[in-house]
């Protein structure tokens, strides 16, 4: 004779049943993930550096996953309008975030957006990463970032630096060694980079700080000198450039580029999109189509990491913002 089960008992097993059914379908769903194609939001215009990354790496994705990913231009307002958009998507794996540490890190510490990046997006993987490098133009009589510094103490305010606008990650950078050096510098904020390449270049400008590949041609030709490094070790393109901490100045900034996913997607598939993702970012094509860019190699990172590394850039750049009193519109 079988014994009917307690309430209890009948409770329990309903929930151990409702467990495993979730479990089952969460399997079933990141093994059946893509069966469509997949959308890639970017803020950036369409034929900028970023849109081109972010072509680059849905193309790579694609083929690994054995699906189309179309690239979604959302460009303007401060990252703003892509960030909504990809954050107010269905939590499925089906769209994705394509954005930087300007985007998620630097603009949110100056403007306050309509939503909370580090709540409603999830980082999956940084796939690419470029270092500032600080130059001068041949003519400025020195040679060295302590040349430099003691350049700019005995003429506080004299001295002028570029970014490419107002609250912009080469705005940060500058404030940041300004901040560290105890400098007075005059910032000349630019519409683009090459305009103030050329002025660096036609002696217009004091200092420029960019990534290696916008200032090469003119580091080579010796219109420019290379001073320092913004990297934890010396670039690979510049080896005989120090680094700031060389040089005894704590600035290490990584500009990096990753992929979001929406709060909410399912943990399967971003890990499944994490594991690709290091993949591609490690395929020596990969590497090789990034590199114009100017671009380092990537070291492995796991979804943790990425997150604890945004975690602490949010921390910097808020002090930063509070410290230099830079603040944006909304």
């Amino acid at each position: 004779m079988v014994k009917e089960r307690s309430g209890y008992a009948n409770a329990l097993w309903l929930v151990l049943g409702g467990v495993c059914s979730v479990m089952v379908s969460g399997s079933v769903l990141a093994q059946a993930y893509p069966g469509k194609p997949i959308r890639m939001i970017t803020a950036s215009a369409t034929g900028g550096a970023t849109d081109v990354m972010a072509r680059i790496t849905a193309t790579a994705l694609g083929e690994r996953l054995g699906t189309q990913i179309a690239v979604e231009n959302f460009p303007g307002g401060a990252n703003i309008p892509g960030t909504q958009a990809a954050i107010r998507a269905t939590p499925d794996g089906y769209t994705l975030l394509f954005s930087s540490v300007e985007g998620l890190d630097i603009l949110p510490s100056a403007v306050k957006p309509p939503y909370d990046a580090e709540r409603e997006l999830i980082p999956v993987a940084k796939v690419t990463r470029v270092y500032g490098v600080l130059a001068v133009p041949a003519a400025l009589k020195v040679n060295s970032l302590k040349e430099l510094v003691a350049l700019a103490k005995a003429e506080p305010g004299k001295l002028t630096h570029s970014s490419t606008g107002y609250g912009s990650m080469t705005h940060y950078s500058m404030e940041l060694f300004r901040l560290r050096a105890g400098l007075q510098m005059l910032h000349v904020p630019y519409k683009s980079t090459n305009t103030a390449v050329q002025d660096a270049v036609g002696g217009r400008l004091d200092i420029i700080a960019t990534g290696n590949a916008a200032i090469a041609q003119h580091l080579k030709s010796g219109a420019l000198k290379a001073l320092g490094a913004m990297s934890p070790k010396r670039l690979s393109g510049l080896p005989d450039v120090p680094t700031f901490r060389e040089e005894g100045y704590d600035v290490v900034i990584e500009s990096w580029l990753g992929v979001f996913a929406p709060a909410g997607t399912p943990g399967d598939i971003t890990r499944r999109l994490a594991k690709e993702l290091t993949e591609v970012a490690a395929s020596k094509q990969y590497v090789s189509q990034m590199a114009k860019f100017g671009t380092e190699e990537m070291t492995a990172e796991t979804l943790e990491d990425f997150a604890k590394s945004i975690r602490a850039e949010r921390v910097l750049w808020r002090q930063v913002a509070r410290d230099t009193n830079i603040r944006l519109t909304e």
